[in-house]
């Protein structure tokens, strides 16, 4: 597997943490279970939580042979209300000498997903979806699994049994230690680290970015191809989660190295919350790059540039550069371990980092390197540091950049001036084709910025919450088919 198929891997991993904090809550109930062929109710979802040997369905698989097609078409409806509990008997099925049964035994299985990786997340949704039925029946089905040892099935029922009982619904949350001590796993050799966090839980579907696309699509012969796009972005992700699972992230902390650029430095991205290491890393595996083990912690290292750390079922780590002797992968690796790195030994930085409001939903500090000060705009700061907040008509960025020359701190605000207008101009005339831009364009707009001595503070705001930044900019560049 190619290092750029990993990182988009990543990427997707990454996903959870502007969309609620879980994987699945990117999933719409109504179309995994409509892509499964499940009927949604009470009674199919208790169904799908069954405990216990799988009823005999020998003859309806007989059935998937039979010389007349309304039977095999009633055979094949009957083993999917099965479910799961009719996986073990198709996986036999598929191997039939006859045609027919192997080829519906097959298309069943597809439909079921994969086995028991895929039961697993078959649990976890149709515990969800009992929740939002908010019927009563599914009560003492639903309590019975909060005493599960199962990754996340227990906080899932508890949440159901909440929305069934119309009680607040709770999310597990970390302290700002928790938090802090991401930060301080990073090595020295930083010039800037940023850290984004869920702290609140704001679910988004695919299919509300989907529905914002095709409202904004007048041509009916682009629709259908959005759709078409659409049904195989669904199928991948539906297909992503059967096979890994739930995938939690409160916490995603990145670093970039003093210097950087294409022959050397480097960059971290760590991100910590939950998910079942195992079946990702049997993901990696059927890829065809093997695990291997880098100072004691699983990992898989596609080429000499890019490493991929699983240390638990809490964390995992990318790692990337052009120099395989100047990633810190020994030093992140010793870090884990030791339960801090060596971060603060960088004071200059570190006390960014300390004067940074950190509790907020992102920030970011960046002591100013000499090789950042090659880049014009930036060769008049001694520093930078950003916060992004929600407040209750919206979100509000804050930028503090210091520097320690008026004259050149006067020529790089002009220059900022200058970019920031020829940015709104150039999406500006985009607009008409790409309208899901038009939040990005208010936000470019709303830019103010006030100068005091050597330091220059920027805000902007944009109206919503992160939910909707991040399906306005999904929808955009889906919009824009460059996901395929």
């Amino acid at each position: 597997m190619h290092a750029e198929r990993l990182a988009e891997l990543m990427l997707m991993l990454m996903v959870p943490i502007g969309a609620g904090n879980d994987l699945l809550d990117c999933v719409s109930s109504e179309q995994y279970w409509s892509a499964r062929g499940v009927e949604v109710s009470v009674d199919s979802m208790k169904a799908e939580l069954q405990v216990g040997q799988s009823p005999d369905i020998s003859a309806l698989v007989r059935d998937l042979g039979s010389e007349d097609f309304a039977t095999r078409e009633r055979a094949t409806r009957a083993i999917r209300r099965v479910g799961p509990l009719a996986i073990s008997q198709l996986e036999k099925a598929k191997d039939s000498n006859d045609p027919e049964v192997a080829y519906r035994a097959r298309m069943l299985l597809r439909h079921m997903g994969h086995g028991q990786q895929t039961k697993q997340t078959r649990v976890l949704m149709a515990v969800r979806t009992l929740g939002e039925l908010g019927d009563q029946r599914g009560l003492e089905t639903l309590e019975r699994l909060t005493s599960s040892d199962e990754a996340f099935v227990a906080e899932y029922a508890r949440r159901s049994i909440n929305q069934i009982e119309r009680q607040p619904l709770s999310s597990p949350s970390r302290t700002q230690d928790e938090y802090d001590r991401e930060i301080w796993l990073m090595p020295k050799g930083c010039g800037a680290v940023g850290q984004l966090t869920a702290r609140k839980k704001i679910p988004i579907r695919l299919e509300q970015v989907f529905e914002r696309i095709l409202l904004l699509v007048d041509d009916p012969e682009d629709a259908e191809e959005q759709r078409i796009r659409m049904a195989q972005m669904r199928g991948m992700i539906h297909d992503v989660i059967d096979r890994i699972g739930n995938v939690r992230v409160d916490t995603l902390t990145f670093a970039i190295s003093e210097r950087i650029d294409n022959r050397q430095g480097f960059v971290v991205f760590s991100l910590h919350g939950r998910y079942e290491k195992e079946r990702i890393l049997s993901f990696f595996e059927q890829f065809g790059t093997p695990r291997t083990r880098v100072e004691d912690i699983d990992a898989f290292v596609p080429d000499d540039e890019v490493c991929f750390l699983f240390p638990n079922n809490e964390r995992f780590i990318f790692i990337a550069g052009p120099d395989e002797e100047a990633l810190p992968i020994k030093e992140i690796a010793a870090s884990l371990k030791a339960g801090t790195g060596s971060l603060k030994e960088n004071e200059e930085l570190a006390k960014l980092i300390d004067d940074t409001d950190r509790t907020q939903t992102a920030w970011y500090a960046m002591h100013m390197t000499p090789q950042y000060k090659e880049a014009p705009v930036l060769n008049a700061l001694t520093s930078i540091t950003a916060t992004l907040r929600q407040e209750e008509t919206g979100l509000k960025a804050t930028i503090d950049a210091k520097g320690d020359d008026a004259a050149k701190l006067t020529a790089a605000v002009v220059m900022f001036d200058m970019g920031l207008k020829m940015a709104i101009n150039e999406i500006e005339d985009e607009i008409d084709d790409m309208p899901m831009m038009q939040p990005m364009v208010d936000m470019l707009k709303s830019i103010k910025h006030e100068r005091k001595d050597l330091n220059v503070v920027v805000t902007a705001e944009m109206e919503g919450n992160g939910a909707d930044l991040l399906t306005s900019l999904a929808g955009a560049v889906f919009g824009m088919g460059h996901i395929f």
